[in-house]
């Protein structure tokens, strides 16, 4: 009885060796070969690395390039720009002087000026006391050694017709000098050239435009 125990128990005893040493070293070899896997396999890091490195330098490049070339347009448009600046435009050439067309047109002016001076109305406020005025300053010039009078004078409403007469063309002369200081109330006069009237004394037409009115032919000056 006592050695059949034994032997049971030799064979319990054998088995559990069996087994734990099956389970050690199933362990040990898989660490081992773990281990071994562990190291002789290459890392796969350090080549993720470097591909994500190269991808970025590139990035950088396109970068750097697409500014390099943003600056170089502007910089072409800023000297084109300048030199358009710098290039003085092209002078306009004058008008050629055509004789026969500007005297159409002088002739065109006389003609709305002596219209407004037959059709105009008489505005008696103004034209009577402008007037008397033109008759005093013609004798102021007289008085002061001018030697040409009135013919003819007549003021409408914005225009007056005054004719001058002398013994000769050089008695007519300075009228814009004689004149010119004592008339007030006009913002111009036109003198027609010297001619000799039907009694042989010069005559000369003056036309005054009142101030603050157009003239006749303001529109075809």
């Amino acid at each position: 009885m006592k050695q059949a125990t034994v032997v049971v128990t030799s064979v319990v005893a054998a088995s559990a060796l069996a087994i734990g040493g099956y389970w050690f070293g199933h362990a040990r070899g898989a660490r081992g070969g773990g281990e071994r896997a562990a190291t002789e396999s290459p890392a796969p890091e350090p080549q993720i690395r470097a591909d994500d490195g190269n991808a970025n330098a590139a990035g950088t490049v396109d970068r750097l390039e697409r500014r390099l070339a943003a600056l170089e347009v502007r910089e072409a448009m800023a000297k084109a720009a300048q030199s358009q600046a710098a290039s003085p435009a092209a002078p306009a050439q004058p008008e050629r002087f055509d004789p026969a067309k500007e005297e159409e047109k002088r002739l065109e002016r006389a003609a709305a000026i002596e219209a407004a001076v037959k059709t105009e109305p008489r505005d008696k406020d103004w034209a009577s006391p402008t007037e008397t005025q033109l008759q005093a300053a013609v004798g102021a010039a007289v008085a002061a050694g001018a030697r040409f009078s009135i013919r003819t004078l007549r003021c409408a409403t914005t225009v007056c017709d005054m004719v001058l007469t002398a013994s000769s063309a050089e008695d007519l002369g300075h009228i814009s000098e004689e004149l010119g200081n004592r008339i007030t109330g006009m913002n111009s006069m036109d003198m027609s050239p010297p001619s000799s009237g039907p009694d042989g004394r010069t005559i000369v037409t003056c036309r005054l435009f009142r101030q603050g009115y157009p003239r006749p032919d303001e529109g075809l000056m």
